[in-house]
């Protein structure tokens, strides 16, 4: 079937932030301090990037590598890219030297714009990857370390956009590859152009050219999760945290840039709310309206912190790079009929994952394939279909179910208003005595206690029943816990089998992106 006449582009959708909002700040907090931008210097800094690309070979469908954190230069290419129908492959710099260059291979980059600070780890991967034919430095200007401006210079801001279709390729992003190699995901111009759309409605971030967004999430992390697609599209302010994302320096930037939305993992708004507890008055961001947090699920006691303390709505979300990546979103009051519910109740609503994006399809189906109630009781493996997932091209890939269904791994249910609650990964539930636990509930429960800063819940073997839970957990500053105090808390809720064996006292190993690495904490505690 052939496309209409009118393909959806992204680089119809960015610069139009630029023409109704020539102002809007574009700030990056970089180690020397803030650069600042407006919308229509990124625009016309873009097109001379696009331009400077062309000058040394990258055309359309041309793989194009970074090695950057969140910052203008960044930004630039992520807009500039898929503007003249090249791939971007944003690599993880927080890979192993080894898993980074495999990521390089496998995404058959041709040129890789790198950070001055990995200038070390560069030299090891031009012997590495030779099939890149060209590295370009990015550093300080003013240190003579800087490749990148007179890269920048050497083009121009009239570059002819190409002709391209809407379903070719734009980025290539890679799974986290928990067991095993991270799997290749390619973004299209039509799945990215659907999602920029689907994070502006109101009932999801609700973003609109009056936000200033932090972006925590890191370009990285499947293009920060398409906000600067969003943000470039709709005008927001868009302030980068390079890599400063320690909790102090994130409320420092939210006052100082009077951030109204921001985005990040559980971790991440762990951090901040612990850090907002400890000193109370030190920071002003009452003008805080909205979190998302997605890679994980809150507790309630985050949800409620924000909420009481802040005046700030934390969105519960749920997404996974195969589908570009935001899947759900949970406001806590998207219908009349939720904005007349009593806020005690609502916290239930604000607990769930939430409803998925117009374009997305999701059900809950059992071992045999078939929906379940959509009760919020029974439980099954979450599938999902749509126009964004892997690219709008799922239907292609062997994995995928009858009907172009695709697997999620999580398990979850549905109630009749369409929200998901998500129980637990597939490969994360404990099986013990042929009864399953879910860690997620374990963990929600735990991270409530104001004694834990973190915690996370695995399986262990056990000789008899097969897996028992432990618990690893942070606690705060000068608090203290033990297994039997724990064990007696979680006992007024839970059945006796399903509590902990254990309580380790540690550091929480994360991922590149800032989850928790489950797959570590196993190996630690076998």
């Amino acid at each position: 079937m052939e496309r209409r006449p009118h393909p959806l582009l992204l680089r119809d959708l960015i610069g139009r932030g630029a023409t109704i909002a020539p102002t809007a700040p574009v700030v990056a907090a970089m180690p020397e301090g803030a650069v600042r931008s407006r919308w229509s210097e990124v625009r016309t800094r873009t097109s001379r990037v696009a331009s400077a690309f062309r000058g040394v070979g990258v055309e359309v469908g041309t793989r194009v590598g970074t090695l950057l954190w969140n910052d203008l230069r960044h930004l630039e290419i992520a807009l500039a890219l898929p503007s003249m129908g090249a791939v971007m492959h944003p690599a993880n710099p927080r890979l192993p030297d080894a898993d980074l260059a495999w990521t390089i291979r496998a995404a058959r980059d041709q040129v890789v714009v790198y950070d001055a600070e990995f200038e070390p780890r560069v030299e090891a991967l031009r012997r590495e990857v030779p099939s890149v034919a060209r590295w370009i430095r990015a550093g300080n200007s003013a240190a003579g370390g800087d490749e990148w401006e007179a890269f920048v210079a050497s083009g121009t801001a009239d570059l002819a956009p190409p002709a391209l279709d809407e379903d070719a390729p734009m980025a290539v992003c890679f799974t986290s590859g928990t067991t095993g190699n991270p799997k290749e995901i390619v973004y299209t111009q039509r799945s990215s152009y659907l999602h920029a759309l689907g994070l502006g409605l109101t009932d999801t971030m609700s973003l609109s050219g009056t936000d200033v967004v932090l972006a925590v999430v890191p370009i990285f992390h499947a293009v920060s999760w398409g906000l600067p697609y969003a943000a470039a599209m709709v005008g927001a302010g868009l302030v980068l945290p390079h890599r400063r994302t320690a909790p102090e320096d994130l409320l420092s930037l939210i006052e100082s840039e009077q951030v109204t939305l921001a985005t990040g993992v559980p971790t991440v708004w762990a951090g901040v709310m612990q850090a907002a507890k400890r000193e109370p008055t030190r920071w002003n961001i009452r003008h805080l309206r909205r979190v998302v947090c997605g890679g994980g699920s809150p507790n309630l006691e985050m949800i409620e912190f924000f909420r009481r303390r802040l005046g700030a709505e934390l969105i519960h979300s749920w997404g996974m790079t195969e589908i570009n990546p935001v899947g759900t979103m949970g406001r806590h009051a998207a219908t009349i009929e939720e904005a007349a519910i009593e806020p005690i109740e609502r916290q239930k609503i604000a607990l769930k994952a939430g409803r998925p994006l117009p374009f997305l399809e999701v059900e809950v189906v059992d071992e045999s394939g078939r929906p379940v109630a959509h009760d919020d009781a029974v439980v099954g493996s979450l599938v999902v279909r749509g126009p964004t997932v892997r690219g709008g091209f799922a239907a292609e890939d062997p994995a995928t179910l009858p009907g172009g269904w695709m697997p999620t791994g999580d398990v979850a249910s549905i109630d009749d208003r369409g929200r998901v609650s998500i129980r637990d990964r597939e490969k994360d539930l404990i099986k013990s005595g042929g009864e399953w636990i879910s860690s997620l509930a374990l963990e929600r429960l735990i991270n409530a206690m104001p004694e834990v800063a973190l915690a996370a819940v695995v399986g262990r073997p056990h000789p008899h029943w097969g897996e028992r839970p432990v618990v690893v957990a942070e606690l705060a500053p000068g608090a203290t816990l033990d297994l039997a105090t724990l064990r007696d808390r979680l006992g007024a809720t839970l059945p006796k089998w399903q509590l902990p064996d254990d309580l380790i006292l540690a550091r929480i190993p994360l991922t590149g992106t800032g989850k928790v690495d489950k797959k570590a904490l196993r190996s630690s505690i076998r």
